[in-house]
């Protein structure tokens, strides 16, 4: 099966909301306004951001944070148990995960969003973590 492009929206706020996940804080954040923050995925191939390829080839999702003026993409991660996935942000709203796509595994990819209104004294923003799926199967 030829492999193929998934478009991924992330939303982020920090205001609970139904159908929004509990974000996990980094670790050492400064968090001076004691938030807790939430996020959704949409897109991918389920509506969630998660993305599954059946066959090999690579696989490259463009990710697209929809968010208020204050949010933004400081990097991605991969949680410490991927092989295939790599990484590029573009700018503040946009970033690109590759995936090789040579073998059968589930990875995940993390998004650290940046809180650039919820500030310390030193100008270090509150970032926190958001994370969907990738599956590689045969």
């Amino acid at each position: 099966m030829t492999a193929h492009n998934a478009s991924v929206s992330l939303n982020v706020t920090d205001v609970p909301t139904t159908g929004y996940i509990q974000a996990t804080l980094n670790a050492n954040t400064p968090n001076p306004m004691n938030k807790s923050y939430y996020y959704k995925y949409s897109g991918g191939d389920d509506g969630n951001g998660n993305v599954t390829e059946k066959g090999r080839g690579k696989i490259t999702i463009s990710l697209t944070l929809n968010s208020g003026p204050r949010y933004a993409i400081s990097t991605i991660g991969d949680g410490g148990t991927q092989t295939q996935l790599t990484y590029q942000v573009s700018d503040a709203l946009h970033a690109t995960i590759t995936d090789k796509n040579d073998k059968v595994e589930n990875d995940y990819y993390n998004v650290l969003i940046s809180d650039t209104g919820n500030i310390d004294s030193n100008r270090n923003a509150c970032q926190f973590w958001c994370d969907p799926r990738v599956d590689n199967e045969n």
